[in-house]
């Protein structure tokens, strides 16, 4: 029969006895929010099922957006959630496309699947040989959480105008509708 071990005391090659190891509830901290984020993502975009969509192979590897707020959609179809919206230049990995099922959105065009998940439909980026750039998009200035500050519309047929003349005139570039979220870059009051 073996001889009976003591309690194991694992020493790294690097191990300081000056220091002392951390409690067992913080090393299991890094699984539990790998497994935190990796649920929250499934959540966003689980597996599609057969009757939903077929992710096909594609040659494009990169696309970039052509509007000033190219949508990111969880489904291939509108109506559908809002993941994202991306500025005109962004560009984004292509996973595959999907064949569009509605005329509606996107107009019976392809949708490209982005990684990390999401899609966005083919009238809305185009094909590109640049990959994405790497780094931060906006350096947050200290103690703020988002770079911009935001507003969301609250009802549908809030007038957009492009400039003085436009609201001078009652002639709005653009309807707004619910839920949309605009960047406020200054406050402006105009005629009062």
């Amino acid at each position: 029969m073996p001889a009976a071990r003591g309690a194991y005391d694992f020493r790294s090659p690097c191990a300081n006895d000056s220091v002392e190891p951390l409690p067992t509830t913080m090393t299991i901290l890094p699984a539990l929010l790998l497994a935190q984020v990796l649920r929250s993502v499934w959540g966003i975009e689980p597996g599609p099922t057969k009757d939903e969509f077929e992710l096909q192979a594609t040659e494009v590897r990169y696309i970039e957006a052509t509007w000033t707020e190219t949508v990111v959609r969880g489904r291939p179809w509108v109506p559908n959630k809002r993941i994202a919206t991306l500025a005109d230049g962004t560009r984004l990995v292509v996973r595959g496309v999907v064949q569009s099922r509605d005329k509606e959105g996107c107009e019976g065009k392809l949708w490209y699947a982005v990684w990390p998940f999401g899609f966005v439909c083919s009238e809305h980026a185009k094909p590109t040989s640049k990959p994405p750039a790497s780094g931060r998009a906006l350096a947050l200035e200290p103690g703020r959480r988002v770079p911009h500050t935001y507003a969301y519309v609250k009802s549908d047929g809030v007038p957009m105008f492009a400039g003085y003349a436009d609201v001078d005139a009652g002639v709005p570039t653009r309807p707004l509708t619910k839920g949309m979220s605009l960047v406020v870059t200054h406050d402006l009051e105009y005629d009062g």
